[in-house]
């Protein structure tokens, strides 16, 4: 019989935990951007891709596909009208919520992410500065 500390130990799928890591850090950046965007409390009403970037001053096509990833994660939807949050986005991310979850406002330093500036290309070259937001 053999002894147990004689066994090897089992082998794990590393690769599907890292994966599922992965995938949930880019779900967490996605929720990020969102929130250092302030577009939450911009949602609280429907409204259309391009008018929610001309509003928050950030590159349309992106926020296009920013809100569509949104859409897919649960915290807002889409209808023919626009954009929207859910009651639950509303009540916890919003700063007139129910619930506003105030700690989110401090998960990050106040950078843009370079990808959604209106005075950029969806791909700036090297060098490029980000702007800081001032509005929250």
């Amino acid at each position: 019989m053999t002894k147990l500390k004689d066994t090897p130990p089992g082998m794990t799928d590393l690769g599907r935990k890292y994966r599922r890591m992965e995938q949930g850090f880019k779900e967490y950046r996605v929720f990020l951007t969102a929130v250092e965007l302030g577009l939450f409390d911009r949602l609280m009403k429907q409204i259309s891709a391009e008018d929610l970037a001309e509003q928050a001053g950030i590159h349309a096509g992106m926020t296009g596909k920013l809100l569509d990833v949104l859409t897919a994660l649960g915290f807002i939807v889409k209808t023919a009208a626009g954009y929207c949050n859910t009651k639950e986005t509303t009540a916890f991310l919003t700063r007139e919520g129910a619930f506003f979850f105030q700690r989110f406002r401090f998960l990050f330093k106040g950078e843009l992410p370079q990808i959604f500036r209106a005075d950029r290309s969806p791909h700036p070259g090297p060098g490029t500065e980000e702007k800081k937001i001032t509005h929250l």
